[in-house]
């Protein structure tokens, strides 16, 4: 019995994998971001974020993936985006964030030192105030 559960588990998480899809905004905001080091930090697993980031062509923007299981810290902890910051050799007042979560991305980050852009897909943040966030 435990088999098949966790036959039925495997099957329903890779279903969920592939389900991830960037949202139509995504690859033209980071072909505008180019010019900038982009690393994405997550309280996932490391196999699960490149599945998806490859699955929607992502992965060639990204030179960082930083999850707790490499460095034992998850979002909101400062420590994640102190690492973050390190990896990429910039301080954390040079850094900026986008996150979905209020709580876990917006806060942490912010917490840490890193200016912070809340990404509410409710309430849609323009390409222009990111823009704007990073000429400041």
């Amino acid at each position: 019995m435990l088999n098949s559960a966790n036959g039925l588990y495997q099957q329903y998480h890779l279903l969920l994998l592939q389900s991830c899809k960037a949202f139509p905004d995504v690859i033209p905001a980071l072909i505008e971001l180019k010019n900038h080091q982009l690393g994405i930090i997550s309280n996932g697993i490391y196999s699960d974020q490149i599945y998806k980031l490859r699955q929607n062509k992502l992965l060639p923007f990204f030179s960082e993936i930083i999850v707790p299981e490499d460095i034992g810290f998850s979002k909101p902890a400062k420590e994640i985006f102190f690492y973050a910051a390190q990896e990429f050799g910039a301080s954390l007042s040079n850094c900026i964030y986008i996150g979905d979560s209020y709580e876990l991305d917006y806060l942490g980050s912010m917490n840490a030192g890193m200016r912070s852009i809340l990404l509410d897909r409710k309430k849609i943040y323009s390409l222009n105030q990111l823009k704007f966030a990073i000429e400041l």
